[in-house]
């Protein structure tokens, strides 16, 4: 027996080195042109903040979104003679009488949910004359969660890496270039919401946003989408942008940040949502 024991400890010592010598296969989603559309754009986040990466040459596009971000207010939706109504529902399946239970049980039936809203868009603008490049690969790292744009130009290659950390709860986008002063854009925040921006320093952004107090789930319904004034029902959120840069000239105008002619930039972006400002008087103790 112990013999058997030795001659198995010497096969997994000798098994290990062997593993450890193999290469680690690349677990990668890839492409080679940009996307066209929201659902071919690659996905990133960290469990609240999420991100569509399109890869475009001339204008990359971050759709931006969280969790927590609905249209509507606290409602508790609960229908106050539920209690009373469900034993008779119960009675007539019992019975058999189950055209019975389906009017009994539309009875029990709350309002519909809310409806989850898509947050902005960052925007980056680089201004080139056109999008003929070379080389170009558009890749997610499975392993790493990290997403990588490359292509050459003009015998200049360009990288665009971004990921989302879940401990600073923040979106980091690095852009590069293998020539030194090769790295401008304009950075842009929008939103499909209600907002406005402002520049609060050459290199920060922000965009205050507000979301709709009623979004209808049917065509046929009277109203819409429903906006209250600033201070009243509805979903407040707020997008932060900040630009570090190696080099080159901050640019920016009433509603954009930029560099020109940097040698490498990096963007931070981070995001929140607050609750809406109702009476909260409404809402039942817990």
């Amino acid at each position: 027996m112990k013999k058997y024991f030795i001659l198995l400890f010497c096969l997994v010592s000798m098994a290990f080195p062997a593993l450890s010598q193999q290469k680690i296969q690349p677990l990668e989603l890839w492409y080679n042109q940009p996307s066209k559309v929201w659902e071919e754009a690659l996905p990133l986040g960290n469990g609240t903040t999420g991100a569509m990466v399109y890869g475009g040459i001339n204008r990359e596009q971050f759709a931006l979104n969280d969790h927590t971000l609905w249209s509507g207010y606290p409602n508790p939706g609960n229908k106050p003679k539920g209690p009373e109504i469900l034993p008779k529902v119960r009675e007539a399946i019992f019975n058999g009488d189950y055209d019975e239970a389906g009017k009994l049980w539309k009875g029990l039936h709350g309002p519909y949910s809310d409806v989850y809203l898509t947050m902005g868009d960052l925007f980056l603008k680089f201004g080139f004359p056109d999008t003929l490049v070379e080389n170009y690969t558009r890749k997610l790292d499975l392993r790493t969660a990290v997403s990588t744009i490359g292509f050459t130009r003009d015998k200049v290659n360009y990288k665009r890496e971004s990921f989302i950390s879940f401990p600073d709860q923040v979106m980091v986008v690095k852009l590069t270039s293998s020539e030194q002063k090769k790295i401008s854009f304009e950075a842009i925040l929008s939103s499909k919401l209600h907002f406005t921006v402002r520049v609060v320093a050459p290199d920060y952004l922000v965009l205050t946003g507000k979301a709709p107090k009623h979004v209808a789930h049917r065509a046929e319904e009277p109203q819409q989408i429903v906006y209250d004034e600033a201070g009243g029902e509805g979903m407040n959120f707020e997008i932060h942008l900040k630009l570090i840069s190696k080099g080159g000239s901050l640019i920016s105008s009433n509603n954009s940040i930029g560099i020109k002619n940097a040698d490498e930039a990096v963007l931070l972006m981070t995001e929140a949502t607050s609750p809406c400002s109702i009476s909260w008087k409404s809402w039942p103790s817990v």
